[in-house]
């Protein structure tokens, strides 16, 4: 990954892009808001990618849900592809996962609150 004069560089490989389907995206959303839903009084519309996903992409959470859903659609492979990025690329492919299911339907993006209301 190149560091350019705007920063960090990556570019998700179209074989690992492939791989995250609509459905997959899917049981990703359900695993991330179903924890935080029975940890916390959440509705689903506040599981939007300005207010919610943006702050917990690459989070433990987040991470141990893409996890799962890998060893559920037997791509374990992707799992490990994920795990051994650079905490830099790591960031920069979750946006990107979070920018897939904004494009799929799964999310919507949603309009940045002010955190003063």
């Amino acid at each position: 990954m190149p560091i350019t004069d705007k920063g960090y560089e990556y570019q998700m490989p179209d074989g690992i892009r492939n791989q995250l389907t609509k459905g997959f995206l899917e049981l990703l959303h359900l695993g991330v808001s179903n924890w935080y839903k029975n940890k916390h009084d959440m509705t689903d519309e506040e599981f939007d990618y300005m207010n919610f996903y943006v702050y917990t992409e690459g989070n433990g959470i987040w991470s141990d849900s893409f996890e799962e859903v890998c060893s559920n659609m037997n791509k374990q492979w992707l799992a490990e592809y994920f795990k051994h990025l650079p905490w830099y690329e790591s960031d920069l492919f979750c946006g990107e996962v979070g920018e897939m299911m904004i494009k799929l339907g799964v999310i919507k993006e949603g309009e940045q609150r002010d955190i003063s209301e």
